[in-house]
């Protein structure tokens, strides 16, 4: 090991041992106590080339302390030596491809209107319409106009609720009420009876697990005055 490697060892243990700033002399007499004799231009040279390396920092007023780097320098790469990203890309076409301002689902035209009233039903609605776009997408399966336009709006049934009639879409419709109820039975936190609404997360674990219902078997009333809790008996068998 040469002078020049001993000292700047030397400085590198003293600088990290006391964590501080130190001034340019304790720092050569440092060098001293080692047993390093080294006159002031080289130590400032041995310094120069420690605040290069990053092993050390100065604030350039001849203080100095350990730096941020304490491992070995990164090797240094020549021009000849640097990979070229052109060869990387040489003889490839790059294709430009341009985002529409506006996009619709190509099978959106395929759902039914769904009403969701003045209900806390949002993400039951949601999901019922996403449940169904993603069974279009799989199955190629889709509705006709007059079974679309035959869905007939604010029905009301034998046990006195308000709901839209699916009957026409019966293969298509997913009960909204049904990922309702499931999904609010899931909900953590809990939400209060006398409170509205529901999660999404909850929605989609029970959709994930049931796989939804079908419109027409599990109604979705459009007000409070009746609600499905459940699907009727009669229907479900």
């Amino acid at each position: 090991m040469d002078l020049n490697e001993s000292v700047q060892k030397e400085i590198i243990c003293y600088l990290k041992t006391t964590g501080k700033w130190q001034i340019e002399e304790d720092v050569i007499q440092c060098c001293q106590n080692g047993g390093i004799y080294i006159n002031k231009n080289d130590i400032e040279s041995v310094l120069k080339n420690c605040v290069e390396s990053r092993y050390i920092e100065t604030d350039g007023k001849n203080n100095y302390r350990i730096g941020i780097v304490l491992g070995s320098r990164p090797p240094q790469f020549r021009p000849g030596e640097m990979f070229r990203l052109s060869k990387l890309y040489s003889g490839k076409t790059v294709e430009t491809v341009e985002i529409p301002e506006e996009y619709e689902n190509p099978d959106v035209p395929h759902l039914a209107r769904k009403f969701q009233g003045k209900r806390g039903t949002c993400t039951a609605f949601s999901g019922s319409f996403v449940t169904e776009l993603l069974r279009y997408h799989i199955l190629k399966r889709y509705p006709t106009d007059d079974q679309i336009s035959g869905v007939k709006r604010d029905v009301m049934t034998k046990e006195g609720a308000i709901c839209d009639d699916y009957s026409s879409m019966k293969e298509f419709v997913v009960s909204m009420e049904c990922i309702y109820q499931l999904g609010r039975a899931r909900a953590n936190p809990e939400i209060p009876d006398d409170e509205e609404g529901g999660y999404i997360q909850a929605c989609a674990e029970a959709l994930k697990s049931g796989g939804g219902f079908n419109g027409t078997l599990w109604e979705t009333a459009n007000t409070a005055g009746f609600i499905y809790k459940q699907p009727l008996a009669e229907q479900a068998g």
